[in-house]
């Protein structure tokens, strides 16, 4: 079984870089059978000398994407690691941002979680804390209902893994039946401000094709607790996005 570890990165996001690897490649537990292969993409506005050489350091294969908004960015940045997992046949897609600390046994969960309900057609997250555009801190998962989306209840982090509907995209598993069917995207207003990022895109799109074959599962396993590194020096500008 071939496991890519796909990261967008950027030099906004390079203060926890030791923290991401130390995490990645000295820590991580690569279950039996399993082979790890690494892939960073960098969308930095210019090509930057550091994260490059930073990779090297650790044997990381490194990319570079341009595009002129930062979300822009960030979907070029997921398919090119999605584009790097179908050129070596991996299994699976483990996307981790370069702001995210995986514990040791993340992998070895995931996939045993999988397991457990399908390991084919399902797509499982673990449990990390990001923030609303208002800044407050909420799970990374969310139902959805007859109104809409709603956060997922932070009363219900206890340990279990539950069906939901839309994750963040800062410690998923995919596996390869479900990376080959979507590629990622972003939505935006005929002005060009952002409507919908790639990870709502992502979800959006299996919720669509779920309505009419009833096959993907989203899973949000609170039992995998994540280190979310928050940065002072980073913020998304809706309008800009």
């Amino acid at each position: 079984m071939r496991v890519l570890i796909g990261t967008p990165i950027c030099l906004e996001k390079f203060y926890c870089w030791d923290e991401y690897c130390n995490a990645i490649i000295e820590n991580l537990i690569i279950p039996e059978g399993v082979e790890l292969v690494f892939c960073v993409v960098d969308t930095s506005d210019d090509l930057s000398l550091k994260i490059e050489l930073a990779c090297r350091e650790r044997g990381i294969p490194y990319y570079w994407i341009m595009a002129e908004k930062p979300m822009d960015k960030v979907v070029l940045a997921r398919n090119k690691i999605r584009e790097h997992a179908q050129i070596i046949n991996a299994d699976y897609i483990f996307y981790i941002d370069s702001d995210i600390v995986v514990p040791p046994n993340a992998l070895q969960r995931l996939l045993t979680m999988l397991g457990q309900y399908d390991p084919y057609w399902s797509v499982i997250t673990g449990c990390y804390i990001t923030t609303t555009s208002k800044g407050i801190p909420t799970p990374c998962a969310k139902l959805w209902t007859e109104i809409g989306y709603m956060d997922f209840p932070e009363s219900h982090i206890n340990g279990k893994v539950w069906a939901v509907d839309m994750t963040g995209l800062g410690c998923t598993l995919i596996p390869k039946q479900i990376f080959n069917l979507f590629e990622f995207r972003c939505v935006r207003d005929t002005e060009g401000k952002l409507i919908a990022s790639e990870d709502t895109c992502f979800f959006n799109d299996i919720l669509t094709q779920r309505f009419i074959l009833q096959q993907i599962k989203v899973l949000f396993d609170t039992g995998l607790d994540i280190n979310h590194i928050i940065g002072g020096s980073f913020s998304w500008d809706p309008d800009t996005a």
